[in-house]
């Protein structure tokens, strides 16, 4: 929504999913919920300069993300249309759950689970859970 604001993020979750999620949303930073007062006003500072700073831990993962993504093939990149986790929230939706049953059953937050559902339904163009359920069908991610 505003888009000139600058977001560092402080997390416990420290997986590709997550991180590549944050970039994609336009964050400038990155950093372990661990980060020392020290790494933390370092981090703003440049971030305040127009740069990105990622945590030491986080770069490795936002390297390794990026030559992952360089190393595809572009038929991978297409048929790799959902990933694993969003095929699972999929599921589970098409299965008659509720977001907080999902986030119950697989240990994530509300909020991730709205988010999740979001992105798959802006990017498969869906309008409603019976679309995403019609996709799901259409596509053999679940069965009848």
């Amino acid at each position: 929504m505003y888009p000139q604001v600058d977001i560092l993020i402080l997390s416990a979750l420290e997986d590709e999913e997550t991180i590549t999620h944050a970039i994609r949303a336009g964050v400038k930073g990155f950093l372990p919920k661990k980060t020392n007062q020290v790494e933390l006003s370092h981090a703003i500072d440049e971030i305040k300069k127009g740069n990105r700073y990622f945590g030491t831990d986080i770069s490795k993962t936002v390297f390794n993300i990026t030559v992952k993504n360089l190393c595809l093939k572009p038929e991978e990149e297409a048929s790799d249309e959902l990933r694993p986790r969003v095929i699972e929230i999929v599921k589970l939706f098409a299965d008659g759950f509720m977001y907080k049953e999902i986030a119950d059953q697989l240990s994530i937050s509300i909020k991730t689970v709205e988010t999740h559902k979001a992105n798959v339904m802006r990017k498969l163009e869906l309008k409603s859970t019976a679309g995403l359920v019609k996709y799901a069908i259409r596509n053999n991610i679940i069965e009848i």
